[in-house]
């Protein structure tokens, strides 16, 4: 998991089971923008997917590739949570793998499973 502002695409906090999955030590993640992980939250598909988090009282589900740090790349659910009240808009990103990835990982990187 891991919770970034809408705004600026800032990462505000992650968990080790995201560090583990994007392939980061430990805090790595803090320095990233939301865009490193997840470039397609920047399109237009991205973008629509925020607004509606924002709108609606339940985590919004969509389907985005993932990069990890090593630069190979997973398919995710993604649920995306509206946390933050209007001063701050802050999203919450759950990672649940999909297709292949689920169960068994690329040779190019180090963990086993994601969480």
């Amino acid at each position: 998991m891991w919770t970034f502002d809408a705004e600026s695409g800032a990462i505000t906090a992650a968990n080790g089971a995201a560090c583990l999955a994007y392939g980061y030590p430990e805090d790595g993640l803090l320095a990233c923008h939301e865009r490193d992980l997840c470039p397609g939250l920047t399109g237009e598909e991205g973008r629509a997917l925020l607004l509606a988090a924002q709108a609606e009282a339940a985590p919004v589900m969509g389907v985005f590739r993932q990069h990890r740090l090593d630069g190979s790349t997973f398919e995710a659910h993604l649920a995306v949570i509206h946390i933050g009240g209007p001063a701050r808009i802050e999203m919450m990103v759950l990672v649940q793998p999909s297709g292949p990835d689920r169960h068994a990982r690329s040779s190019t990187s180090p963990h086993r499973e994601v969480a």
